[in-house]
């Protein structure tokens, strides 16, 4: 485990939230573009491109792809862990982090993705579990 704060930019960042709520409170809204793109490359593995970044979105072998990647069904809610939400706003109350860690579990009914049954497809529980340990000086 970790001795020390894992946020070692944090009066930058605390500047950075400082002036996006400042502006955001000024506008009553903030919106933001983003893009990715996606490209089939093989098989089912999937070269996805954001702010000239590459990375693999793939199935495993077992499911007929190459495990080049997290399948989508697993990179979803990896990119929803927030730790980069929970890093700005520790660094903006001041609040060092010793340990961050969140796990999600997603359960779907495959049913409706294959199509042999009206159920709604995609995730139809999410459980997060977020662990945080702050990192207290003493004094």
């Amino acid at each position: 485990m970790k001795t020390e704060n894992l946020i070692e930019n944090a009066a930058e960042l605390k500047s950075i939230m400082a002036r996006e709520t400042k502006l955001a409170a000024e506008k009553r809204s903030s919106r933001a573009i983003y893009h990715a793109s996606v490209s089939l490359t093989k098989n089912l593995t999937v070269q996805a491109k954001a702010r000239g970044i590459t990375f693999f979105i793939d199935e495993p072998a077992s499911f007929g792809g190459a495990d080049t990647g997290p399948n989508p069904e697993e990179a979803v809610p990896a990119a929803m862990g927030q730790a980069i939400t929970e890093a700005l706003y520790a660094a903006f109350l001041e609040i060092p982090i010793r340990w961050y860690e969140s796990s999600f579990k997603g359960s779907a009914d495959l049913a409706g993705f294959y199509g042999v049954s009206e159920r709604p497809k995609g995730f139809n529980r999410v459980v997060c579990e977020v662990t945080v340990e702050p990192y207290l000086t003493e004094g």
